[in-house]
């Protein structure tokens, strides 16, 4: 089993979400002091940045005690585990804050400061903080980098311009279990679990997976806030049970808006995903799939055959029994 990292039992899975005790908790509203032009010619990560739109609120009565361990902050990450190598020559950095970039990196987060400026374009400071993540999605190509930098930043207006993602709007929704955080891996980085059959059958006669995607936004805004540590802790997995689920019951729309979210707007911040309990069928159509996978992809897509084998990455205290471990 997995070097046990200390308990740190995050979001419960029907009902309440955790967090560290004493953390300020961001109520969602601007300063009534800031200055209307405090923006004004201002600069974040190098790129034009204009004011934050408020995506996240939270009460401080429902932040809980372990949602981030104090082992976290002195973690030292292994090398692998900052940029991963891979046999085609190819690499990925997961560990993008706090830590040095080469020279090559550096040269193309120049070019794509460049590009924005050429293009008069501004970003939330959330958004230009996550440009060498939009670099490397980019394969080191900064005008696509820059061009899914503005995506992000339209998707993040659009989705938070009503006012931001709340505990109070998501509470009940939350109570099927559907998705919540579960534990840590050996290197800290927490796990969500995606149950998907407990989305309820109502939810898609009405065409309301919105509500799932909701759920899914706020614990990824709560885990970009209160649960990672920038240069030591910066990466989740996420485990998807398929248990009950034939091939026709698979609620494809859904994983597919999941995959979305994270993949475009949440960038390199999974760093594995788990299927477990999944049929025969589909199993042997992700075999098949998985062969036309690049490295990177067949490093994140990590089909179970038994939920036993999440031990390798998870001690036993971190895992939910029908997940293989003693929770």
């Amino acid at each position: 089993p997995a070097a046990a990292p200390p308990a740190c039992v995050s979001v419960c899975g029907r009902g309440r979400v955790s967090a560290p005790c004493g953390v300020p908790v961001r109520r969602g509203r601007q300063s009534r002091t800031m200055p209307p032009d405090f923006f004004k010619g201002a600069v974040s990560n190098g790129f034009k940045a204009m004011p934050e739109i408020p995506s996240f609120a939270c009460a401080a009565e429902n932040i809980a005690p372990f949602t981030l361990p104090a082992e976290a902050f002195g973690f030292e990450p292994q090398p692998e585990a900052i940029v991963t190598q891979f046999k085609n020559g190819d690499q990925e950095r997961k560990i993008h804050l706090n830590t040095r970039l080469s020279e090559h990196e550096q040269e193309r987060l120049s070019q794509m400061r460049q590009e924005a400026k050429a293009m008069g374009a501004e970003f939330y400071p959330s958004v230009a903080a996550m440009a060498t993540r939009f670099l490397s999605r980019a394969r080191g190509d900064p005008k696509k980098a820059v061009k899914l930098m503005k995506a992000t930043q339209a998707w993040r207006a659009e989705y938070f311009k009503d006012g931001p993602v709340s505990d109070s709007s998501v509470q009940e929704d939350m109570k099927h279990g559907i998705v919540y955080f579960m534990g840590r891996d050996s290197a800290l980085r927490p796990a969500i679990v995606v149950r998907a059959n407990r989305i309820p059958q109502q939810w898609y006669k009405e065409k309301r997976i919105d509500r799932f995607i909701r759920i899914l936004v706020f614990c990824m805004e709560y885990f970009t806030r209160y649960m990672i540590v920038p240069g030591r802790v910066e990466n989740l997995n996420v485990i998807v049970d398929m248990q009950g689920l034939g091939i026709s019951q698979v609620p494809v729309s859904a994983l597919a808006e999941v995959y979305s979210v994270l993949s475009h707007h949440y960038i390199s911040r999974v760093y594995k995903f788990y299927a477990c309990n999944v049929s025969y069928v589909l199993t042997a159509i992700a075999g098949v799939v998985k062969g036309l996978m690049t490295d990177r992809q067949k490093q994140k897509l990590n089909m179970i055959d038994d939920v036993k084998e999440l031990r390798k990455d998870f001690a036993l205290h971190q895992l939910e029994e029908d997940l293989g471990g003693s929770r």
